[in-house]
């Protein structure tokens, strides 16, 4: 995240959103926002709409600036006493997990041996507090365990294919950037070589967004380097293009926000699980826990 910013200001930044829309990168790759069809959540009406467009051949200022976005109050109460709560709670606490997990909770070194509280179900808790937080952490566990078994099937064989439990992508880079409302995603270019076979993806469950992907350069092998990321959009045509496929990934850590296309990556996926469908329902806990 901090290489972005010092390749683009806030100058830069701000005729990107009052322009077309489009940055190029000092590294060959290009910053977008996308057309209509490639945004994130494309269809919300929450959208920026009237917002002006250069023509291509046009390289001169403009003063368009996009209308006003319409809020709903309750969501953004709901939004900002989720961060209250990050804010207030203690280091480690599990009121102060963030939503998409750390490398740590995934790639965990050899014999690390995972230790969960006990689900009471013959007798009453004691305090709605502990009950909130171990479900919230069986709950968690339920969701991540799949990439991390699937990471450390990988560690054993860096050579293996694809199978049924888990998913292998080749040659991984960065080749833009999208800015949306949930933050600044990557678009990455990718192979498939390793499924042995062509993906027809109008038909297929790889890679849908919310899914939870780990990261790590190539050669690593995960000894090093970790990173996770969900997927933010997976773009049919973007997919299904004469070049290699494309999605876009949010990263947890902004650290982790990669912009050098000439870096490669591994990106592992689990077939078992889908972290999306546990992502609200975590939040929902954390947030349960300051109105119990």
């Amino acid at each position: 995240m901090r290489s972005l910013w010092n390749t683009m200001g806030f100058s830069e930044l701000t005729a990107y959103f009052e322009g077309n829309g489009r940055y190029q990168g000092h590294g060959g790759g290009s910053y977008t926002n996308g057309d209509a069809n490639d945004e994130l959540n494309a269809h919300l009406s929450e959208r920026f709409r009237g917002s002006a467009r250069r023509n291509d051949g046009d390289r001169g200022p403009t003063t368009s600036h996009a209308s006003k976005i319409l809020v709903n109050p309750d969501v953004a109460t709901y939004v900002q006493a989720q961060k209250a709560i990050y804010e207030k709670a203690e280091p480690g606490d599990w009121l102060a997990m963030p939503e998409i997990p750390p490398s740590s909770e995934v790639c965990l070194p050899e014999g690390t041996s995972i230790v969960l509280p006990r689900n009471r179900i013959d007798q009453p808790w004691s305090k709605p507090e502990r009950y909130l937080k171990a479900h919230y952490k069986l709950l968690r566990e339920d969701a991540v365990a799949p990439l991390r078994e699937a990471v450390d099937r990988f560690r054993k064989d860096p050579q293996r294919m694809d199978d049924n439990e888990t998913r292998i992508y080749e040659q991984v880079r960065v080749v833009g950037m999208t800015f949306t409302f949930q933050g600044i995603a990557s678009r990455v270019r990718f192979s498939t070589a390793r499924s042995g076979r062509r993906i027809q993806w109008s038909s297929s469950k790889r890679l849908t967004s919310g899914t939870l992907v780990a990261l790590t350069p190539k050669n690593d092998n995960f000894n090093t380097k970790c990173m996770l990321a969900v997927v933010a959009a997976r773009p049919l045509r973007n997919l299904e293009s004469d070049n290699a496929p494309e999605v876009d990934l949010l990263f947890g850590d902004p650290d982790d926000l990669e912009v050098d296309s000439q870096n490669s990556y591994i990106m592992i996926e689990a077939t078992q699980g889908y972290y999306e469908a546990y992502r609200h329902t975590l939040r929902a806990l954390q947030k349960q826990s300051q109105e119990a």
